[in-house]
């Protein structure tokens, strides 16, 4: 890695422009770590590759960055594999949850229908990112099973207002967004309706709703 201090002018030119980019200037810093502490390595570095970095992002500086940045992460990572092993302990009635490929981040959720629905018998799947900054902004969730809702449409993202009543907070688990959802499908919401041309038909004529939402059911979930 002591090559890593002989980067062509060029490369570090292009790193300077992209250090503007926070994710870029993380995954910079996250290179660099490793020697922080290394006194011989500092001492070793080349001239010119010195006073662009240091132009670039002062030590003292990206240390700090870095390790605020760190920490965060620390706790998110934390925060979410407390929540995954809730639900693997104790998850809620008709709802299920696991990782992706071993990443926190990213989870399929699995719902089943309400008795009382006409979603009843179906089993649907929804893909689940959270953000690097969870729990202070909202998991982005989506159903990835064809359905007939007016609060849901496959592959598009739910309204947090449709499952977090008074809005996000990051006091609200994704157990509880998972329950918010599976009572969504027995009592949707008029309030804040998705999908438009549903919303119509559920507003003109709730009995042909009812029916095709069942049908969809069975033809996608079941």
């Amino acid at each position: 890695m002591e090559g890593i201090t002989y980067l062509p002018i060029e490369i570090w030119r292009i790193i300077a422009i992209e250090c503007e980019k926070p994710l870029i200037f993380f995954l910079v810093c996250k290179l660099f770590a490793s020697f922080a502490d290394d006194e011989a390595f500092w001492k070793q570095k080349n001239a010119i590759s010195f006073k662009l970095f240091s132009i670039i992002a002062p030590e003292q500086s990206w240390k700090k960055q870095y390790q605020a940045e760190a920490e965060k992460a620390k706790q998110v990572l934390k925060r979410l594999a407390k929540e995954l092993a809730w639900m693997a302990k104790d998850p809620p009635f008709n709802c299920a949850m696991e990782q992706i490929d071993n990443n926190p981040y990213h989870c399929k959720a699995t719902v089943l229908g309400p008795d009382d629905s006409p979603y009843s018998g179906g089993v649907f799947f929804l893909d689940i990112n959270f953000p690097s900054d969870y729990p202070w902004k909202a998991p982005t969730i989506m159903f990835t099973t064809e359905i007939f809702h007016i609060n849901f449409k496959q592959n598009q993202r739910i309204c947090i207002q449709n499952i977090a009543k008074y809005g996000w907070s990051p006091a609200i688990t994704i157990d509880k967004l998972l329950v918010s959802i599976v009572s969504l499908l027995s009592n949707p919401s008029t309030t804040n309706c998705c999908v438009n041309e549903t919303a119509k038909l559920y507003e003109s004529d709730k009995e042909k709703y009812m029916q095709l939402a069942k049908e969809w059911t069975q033809r996608y979930a079941t």
